[in-house]
């Protein structure tokens, strides 16, 4: 059963390992640096569409961050 610590380690992992500063995702979101910092240190997920727009920003698959894949 998948939880929700795994799904913010994957986010974190993911965050962290694309490249892209932080100040930049928070640009592209609409939303601050604060609340990126605290996505990649896996202290909090973001509401789904947001979530949705990270996948897109990111080249991430949501399946996989959300552990749905196999």
């Amino acid at each position: 059963m998948i939880t929700e610590a795994q799904i913010k380690q994957n986010l974190a992992k993911a965050i962290k390992s694309s490249g892209m500063a932080y100040t930049q995702i928070a640009k592209e979101l609409g939303i601050n640096v604060q609340t990126v910092s605290r996505y990649a240190n896996g202290k909090t997920l973001p509401r789904a569409i947001v979530f949705g727009k990270l996948c897109v920003i990111l080249n991430l698959d949501p399946n996989e961050i959300l552990c749905l894949t196999k």
